[in-house]
């Protein structure tokens, strides 16, 4: 859990500086974000769907940093 919201920060961070993100898809992701981390904390019972949804969130900007797939396997 703590990896995942870690490196949201550090892609955030480098997708800013390196051009790959928009300052207002970077100021929706925060957004999302932080409505993951409210949730965490005060709906103890839906705690795997918040860590799901920053899971994603992580997957979708190593996307777009990257700027290709994921290959698995």
């Amino acid at each position: 859990m703590l990896i995942a919201f870690v490196l949201f920060w550090i892609l955030l961070i480098w997708g800013l500086k390196e051009g790959d993100l928009y300052a207002k898809e970077g100021a929706i992701l925060v957004f999302l974000w932080l409505v993951f981390l409210v949730g965490l904390v005060y709906f103890p019972p839906g705690q795997i769907i918040c860590i799901i949804g920053s899971v994603i969130l992580d997957v979708v900007l190593l996307m777009k940093v990257l700027g290709q797939d994921i290959r698995v396997g």
